[in-house]
């Protein structure tokens, strides 16, 4: 594993390079978990933006999404880290960044409109990470990674350390969503995703690391 938490290794569960021709509905698991996909709404594959490869995932309109045919999500009460590239064209609405598909009592990645802050919802906790707000920056990439080491959440903007709180509770494996809330709520990013990933181990340095400059 490099410095800067780049890499495709046994411990990867997920690894979404979401390449592709333009408008596409396939999508590649390039873990070793090898999943395949299920797509909703108008969910595809984007030529147009992107940060490596060929293409992102372009979640265009609500309710547009990406899950997963396995499960992937890391269970117990272990480290994980969950990193991915994000794009918002609206940031006028909540927007789901990830989902276990488990609803409330587990685990799912959000940023919040009405609190103006990223969100990560563990085990019945919903804590605010950043420490503060967060407003992004519409069309405009950025580099989020959400890491437990030893029971505790460190979340990362671009690289730098951006919020801590103590999650020491237990994961249960499942399939893994982007763009869409599947318990109910229905929340739904409006932008464009690229090289998700999804990991076993705590991948970063606490204090912060530089941001990814190629694909893993």
């Amino acid at each position: 594993m490099s410095r800067n938490g780049i890499g495709n290794d046994s411990h990867t569960t997920l690894l979404m390079h979401c390449d592709g021709a333009d408008g596409g509905t396939t999508f590649v698991d390039s873990s070793k978990t090898g999943t395949t996909f299920g797509v909703g709404g108008t969910a595809q594959t984007d030529i147009d933006q992107k940060v490596f490869g060929t293409a992102s995932l372009q979640l265009p309109t609500g309710v547009s999404y990406v899950i997963t045919n396995l499960n992937v999500v890391p269970p117990g009460t272990g480290d994980y880290t969950y990193d991915f590239w994000v794009r918002f064209t609206t940031v006028d609405v909540t927007a789901q960044l990830g989902d276990n598909d488990q609803g409330y009592a587990n685990l799912y990645i959000q940023w919040a409109q009405n609190h103006v802050a990223l969100y990560l919802w563990f085990s019945g906790t919903n804590m605010s990470l950043p420490n503060g707000s967060w407003l992004p920056v519409i069309n405009t990439w950025y580099h989020l990674a959400f890491m437990r080491r030893s029971g505790i959440v460190y979340t990362y903007i671009n690289g730098v350390l951006s919020g801590s709180s103590a999650a020491s509770g237990s994961t249960t494996a499942a399939k893994y969503s982007c763009g869409y809330h599947n318990s109910s709520q229905g929340y739904s990013l409006i932008g464009n995703m690229d090289e998700v990933r999804v990991s076993d181990i705590a991948r970063f340095n606490v204090a912060g690391f530089t941001r990814p400059n190629r694909a893993s």
